[in-house]
C-alpha cells in the first residue's frame, strides 16, 4: 500500500454512482491550518458554502477526503462542495463517498457529477446498510 502524503477528511456536516456545514469562524485562514508531513492525518470540518467563497483549507494538500452521509437533501450546496474538492485535493487524491442505503440516490447523483468533472471510479462497495464509492481525483471542472 502506498503511504499517504497528507491525509484528511473534509467533513461538511460531511456516492456512487445539513446543509453540509461544519463550524468555523469567518476569520479562519489557510495559515491557521498547519501543513502536514508525509504519513500524517488531520480531520478538518468545512462549511462548504463559506469554504467555496473564502478558502481556508490548505490548497491541494489532501490526498484523502471522506464525505460520509452528507449528500442528501442539500443539492443546493453540491456546487460549493465541488469547489472545495477542487481547491483542497492533491493531485491523484482519493475521494471516498459513503451513504446509508436509504440515501443512495443522492450518492449516485453526486458521484456521477464527480465523474463528469474528471474523477475516475476506483471501487464501489454495497452492503446491507451502506454504499461506499471511491473516486480518484485527476481534474475537477468546478464550474
Amino acid at each position: 500500500a502506498q503511504e499517504p502524503t497528507a491525509a484528511g477528511a473534509a467533513d461538511g456536516g460531511c456516492g456512487e454512482d445539513d446543509e453540509g456545514h461544519g463550524d468555523r469562524d469567518e476569520e479562519s485562514t489557510n495559515a491557521a491550518v498547519p501543513a502536514l508531513q508525509r504519513g500524517q492525518c488531520r480531520a478538518c470540518a468545512a462549511d462548504w458554502l463559506q469554504e467555496a467563497r473564502m478558502p481556508a483549507l490548505p490548497a491541494g494538500e489532501f490526498d484523502l477526503v471522506i464525505v460520509c452521509d452528507s449528500l442528501y437533501d442539500n443539492k443546493d450546496s453540491w456546487d460549493s462542495l465541488q469547489v472545495v474538492l477542487a481547491n483542497s485535493l492533491a493531485p491523484d487524491a482519493e475521494l471516498v463517498l459513503a451513504s446509508a442505503t436509504l440515501r443512495r440516490p443522492f450518492l449516485h447523483e453526486f458521484a456521477a457529477r464527480c465523474e463528469s468533472a474528471g474523477f475516475t471510479r476506483v471501487s464501489c462497495e454495497l452492503t446491507e446498510h451502506a454504499e461506499i464509492v471511491s473516486l480518484r481525483f485527476s481534474h475537477i471542472d468546478s464550474s
